[in-house]
């Protein structure tokens, strides 16, 4: 809980503050941010940065406002107590604060992009994004509007480096500039940064051709010493046996009871006096990756088709578009025919707002390596399921939104398209159970 009052009075304490105030501005939901008013003493002049600064040393991050504005004197009602009712008025920056000068393309796509998320008309290119009022979970909207907008998108890095709007337009016409002199290298014959120099392949012969040459194994350790590890064991062996992609699904309908001893590999487990534990670490213990399951119609007896999140705390699936359709357009062309077979696609979404105040530009990697946790546990659990798995990389996730109410702060990270097994290869034995997992720490190498 944010007490506003003891924000209040770190403020007033700070030299030349005279009085403060602080209020919450925006919407109830996921929009507030603090902003801060303060009244500097007689003689004295104040500067929002610097303020914020002395506020970091006496208050936790998350209650230092967002921003701060110097004024002459605090609005009051007619019975000269503060009105706090217009204050968030002041917290949008006076029109005369824009800039004069002309606006590139680029800095006006950036100014209206950053006006957007973060409900202002007017953007002063100069400030940092922090003194309009900015939040962290702003900061990663405001990235992923950039790479929606402009193609790519800062690190959170970057975007600490590139405060303002003005830096944006400056990193991102920096960008278009290297690509122009790229490119008049290549068509001039001139050596350019290394590129990948292979062609997608899209014919299925010639894709099969390139997956038999295993060039994943290293052919150039000849005459090196080598040790023998021997046969896998029984219980190794079994597990092998077990885990393998599938493309093609029996012609019978599921139950929810299939779909439930799935997913119960994900499913946090409390054991009486000790610690909520899942089959997997989690970066922090935070675990940002959440798992949505899309039924198709009339593939399961007793589950409506629809939209669903897995909730692993609650073991629950939760109905959240009753009904909802996917197109097999989602997916890359090589994967239509495969979806359309499948009875279910289960995906895995990351909720950056879930690690990025911890884990900054890295939250992404870790969620990516999470999902491949996720993955290989589905994997292993699904024969145990009667069910058949079948990984796709690759899904417009503009499809996703509307299915799962997904947020901006969403990323797709990873789907695994599901079916029935023929009876005969459903596996009866216990999947092996893990003796416990180490959540990540942070540290250094």
């Amino acid at each position: 809980r944010i007490e506003l009052g003891e924000i209040e009075a770190a403020l007033s304490q700070c030299p030349g503050v005279q009085t403060a105030v602080v209020t919450a501005v925006g919407e109830a939901r996921g929009g507030k941010r603090l902003v801060g008013y303060a009244v500097p003493a007689p003689g004295d002049s104040l500067n929002g940065e610097e303020l914020r600064g002395l506020l970091r040393s006496k208050l936790p991050e998350y209650m230092v406002p967002s921003s701060l504005r110097i004024l002459d004197s605090l609005p009051l009602t007619a019975n000269g107590k503060v009105d706090r009712g217009a204050l968030p008025a002041l917290a949008q920056p006076a029109s005369s604060e824009r800039p004069a000068a002309a606006r590139s393309a680029t800095t006006e796509r950036i100014a209206s992009l950053v006006g957007q998320c973060l409900r202002l008309d007017e953007i002063d290119d100069g400030k940092s994004l922090f003194e309009l009022g900015a939040s962290s979970i702003e900061m990663v909207r405001i990235a992923n509007r950039l790479e929606s907008e402009l193609g790519s998108r800062p690190t959170m890095g970057e975007l600490l480096r590139l405060p303002s709007v003005q830096a944006l337009a400056a990193f991102y016409e920096g960008q278009a500039d290297f690509a122009a002199e790229d490119h008049r290298r290549r068509t001039a014959g001139e050596s350019a940064a290394p590129a990948m120099p292979w062609d997608l392949l899209i014919d299925p012969q010639a894709r099969e051709s390139f997956k038999e040459g295993r060039l994943g194994l290293r052919r150039d350790t000849g005459g090196a010493a080598s040790f023998a590890l021997g046969a896998p064991s029984a219980g190794v062996a079994e597990i092998f046996r077990a885990r393998r992609s599938r493309r093609e699904f029996a012609d019978r309908p599921l139950l929810l009871a299939d779909l439930a001893e799935l997913l119960a590999i994900l499913d946090q487990v409390q054991e009486a006096g000790a610690e909520p534990r899942r089959l997997f670490g989690s970066a922090g213990a935070l675990y940002p990756v959440q798992a949505y399951v899309h039924v198709k119609p009339r593939r399961f007896s007793d589950l409506p088709a629809g939209g669903y999140y897995h909730d692993p705390e609650q073991r629950e699936l939760r109905l959240l578009s009753p009904g909802g359709r996917l197109e097999k357009e989602a997916f890359g062309r090589l994967n239509r025919d495969l979806f359309e077979r499948s009875s279910f696609v289960v995906f895995l979404i990351g909720q950056l707002s879930a690690i990025g105040p911890m884990y900054g530009e890295a939250s992404r990697d870790f969620c990516l390596i999470e999902s491949g946790l996720m993955t290989q546990l589905l994997e292993m659990a699904a024969p145990y399921a009667g069910l058949g798995l079948c990984q796709i990389g690759s899904c417009d996730i503009a499809h996703l939104r509307d299915l799962f109410r997904l947020e901006e702060t969403h990323v797709y990270l990873h789907a695994l398209v599901g079916g029935p097994l023929p009876r005969r290869e459903h596996l009866r034995v216990p999947a092996p159970a893990a003796e416990g997992t180490q959540d990540w720490e942070e540290g250094e190498l």
